[in-house]
């Protein structure tokens, strides 16, 4: 939970600036929970494979094979069909262990997730309803994946009722919808482009 602040050096990179502690940018602005690693990613990880006993080897050997051209049909059945996230990768290779620079860089920016206004403004003046289907499936493997955004929403206490000063005061960072399941929930803004 170290504070740090980053300042891009390309305008185009979509991340221009952030600070905030190590675990607030991991969870908010970077996307290491989503997105899924290409082959170049294990090609560089392999080199951050620290120790020398048995256990680091074999991950070294095993990222290397995954960032080879030989691996790739490997790589594809372990990463891309599984969906697995840069976060999944870092855990199941312990031995592997980056320097946060590297992984900002390697780490997409977290995108907006859109969703459709599913109430009408005359109906609900200053609200803004959203449906959001919660998004679960399993992998060929038998692994549960949940969605990121949708889950994140599900997972959020219910909104305050009308008339509530505090809830007012925070408008501006929160935003009200139903999950579905007909209880009304709360999301951060920048997780919700609708």
């Amino acid at each position: 939970d170290e504070q740090i602040v980053i300042q891009a050096a390309d305008a185009l990179t979509g991340l221009l600036c952030a600070s905030g502690t190590t675990r607030e940018l991991a969870e908010a602005v970077v996307d290491v929970a989503g997105a899924s690693p290409r082959r170049r990613f294990f090609q560089v990880l392999s080199h951050f494979v620290v120790g020398n006993d048995e256990a680091a080897e074999r991950q070294r050997e095993r990222l290397e094979y995954f960032g080879s051209a030989e691996g790739r049909d490997d790589l594809y059945r372990y990463n891309q069909r599984e969906g697995r996230t840069l976060l999944e990768v870092l855990l199941d290779f312990p031995s592997a262990q980056p320097p946060l620079e590297w992984l900002l860089e390697a780490c997409p920016v977290m995108q907006p997730r859109q969703f459709s206004i599913s109430s009408a403004a005359s109906m609900h003046p200053g609200e803004a309803h959203l449906t959001v289907a919660v998004v679960q499936w399993t992998t060929p493997f038998k692994r549960i994946k949940h969605g990121l955004c949708s889950n994140y929403l599900a997972a959020l206490r219910p909104c305050a009722s009308d008339g509530d000063t505090d809830a007012a005061a925070d408008a501006a960072s929160h935003v009200c919808g139903d999950s579905g399941d007909g209880a009304r929930r709360e999301g951060r803004a920048n997780c919700i482009d609708a």
